[in-house]
């Protein structure tokens, strides 16, 4: 009898959007951060959508960036992800950590 071993691969996002990578040369200002994060990029950023989530995926802040910043001070030092999106695609994903 002859065993056949399929491997199956899953793409999962944590944050249930969509992974079409828009990246526009954003990056993440002063990193690493305590209190604030701000995103600089060639184009306005304001009004987008953001996702921060830790290590396991846990989402741990949420809204939308405006102000041109994120009050970050709640979050425990560590490493994290970002995600900013539009009507559900992401437009930028970024890691950064808070000290």
């Amino acid at each position: 009898m002859r065993r056949v071993v399929v491997t199956i691969l899953l793409a999962l996002s944590f944050t249930g959007l969509s992974q079409t990578n828009h990246t526009k040369n954003l990056t993440i200002l002063a990193n690493p951060l305590s209190d604030y994060l701000r995103v600089s990029g060639p184009e306005a950023i304001d009004g987008l959508n953001y996702v921060i989530y830790d290590g396991k995926g846990k989402t741990l802040l949420s809204g939308v960036y405006t102000d041109g910043k994120i009050n970050i001070y709640t979050l425990p030092k560590g490493v994290y992800t970002i995600e900013l999106y539009k009507q559900y695609e992401c437009y930028s994903k970024s890691d950064f950590i808070k000290i």
